[in-house]
């Protein structure tokens, strides 16, 4: 009989005062139908001073077969939040997921099999947003909420919500979350573009799904357009720095365009219904964004 190498798998949550949530991510993680070579442990960082996550936590894996480390990174900052989750990874694969979001039974086999099917790196997957009944009309028909691609796609940044590492020892030096994105967001962008440009090669496979509840203060105008904002700012922080002169003409001249038809849209698109104005005022404020960095250091704080 073949004897199958075992294959260690760390999965490290951010947690920060989302104890229900928390629980039904534990929950999904303790139903994955891993194939037997895989050996599971999940690592957790409380952000929350207080452990508001701990009772949460030990009572869930109290009768559970499962490895787990909790912990505490008690200064309000993100990217010190993963990073002390890193600290413990010895795993040949990392993964990470939101603290806000659970998985389908089958998420770790589907990231484990893309990232050998296609040599990959880093494998992301979709997190598809889960609406209450009552949500208006224009946030279910303006899909703000939405990112997906084709599987196997090679992808050039993304997101820490759904991700699969692998090897992540040979990534030691630079596989750290930069802290000045702690406050601000955007802390994975920057790490995953730092890892693309040293040559990983990322993908995504849209199966393996994560699922997150949007709740209702997100679902609205202001919080819509103040995430374009910061997205915009981000998105200008870590691309800009690498550009050369001319392609920062280029630039800039693209985003006042884009600024100049986002204003000169507007106004129609509000006839066109709800969702297709906020649609345009999102692109507006995102290409606001970008150009507003040529004249601040800082962008808009949304985790203060």
């Amino acid at each position: 009989m073949t004897a199958f190498k075992t294959i260690n798998i760390d999965i490290c949550i951010a947690t920060y005062k989302r104890q229900e949530l928390l629980g039904k991510l534990l929950k999904s993680l303790s139903k994955q139908t891993l194939i037997n070579s895989i050996k599971l442990r999940i690592i957790i960082i409380d952000n929350d001073p207080e452990q508001s996550a701990r009772l949460t936590v030990e009572n869930f894996f109290y009768d559970k077969d499962i490895v787990y480390i909790y912990d505490v990174q008690p200064k309000k900052n993100i990217s010190l939040t993963r990073n002390k989750a890193l600290d413990f990874v010895t795993a040949d694969y990392l993964a990470f997921i939101d603290d806000d979001e659970w998985a389908v039974p089958n998420w770790l086999n589907l990231l484990l099999n893309a990232s050998q099917q296609y040599n990959a790196d880093i494998v992301f997957g979709p997190v598809l947003p889960q609406f209450p009944e009552d949500t208006p009309e224009w946030i279910l028909k303006g899909g703000f909420f939405y990112r997906n691609n084709k599987t196997g796609a090679v992808l050039t940044h993304g997101a820490s919500g759904n991700v699969l590492i692998r090897a992540p020892k040979a990534f030691k030096n630079t596989l750290y979350f930069d802290p000045k994105y702690g406050l601000t967001g955007g802390e994975d962008t920057e790490l995953f573009h730092r890892l693309y440009l040293l040559g990983a090669k990322m993908i995504w496979c849209n199966e393996a799904l994560a699922y997150e509840d949007v709740p209702r203060e997100r679902m609205t105008v202001q919080w819509l357009v103040k995430r374009a904002l910061r997205g915009g700012q981000i998105y200008a922080k870590i691309y800009l720095k690498d550009y050369s002169l001319y392609k920062r003409i280029t630039w800039f001249i693209k985003r006042i365009s884009y600024l100049v038809i986002a204003i000169i849209s507007l106004p129609v698109a509000f006839f066109m219904g709800k969702s297709s104005w906020v649609w345009v005022l999102r692109k507006l404020m995102a290409n606001y964004g970008q150009l507003s960095m040529l004249f601040i250091n800082d962008a808009y704080q949304e985790y203060k």
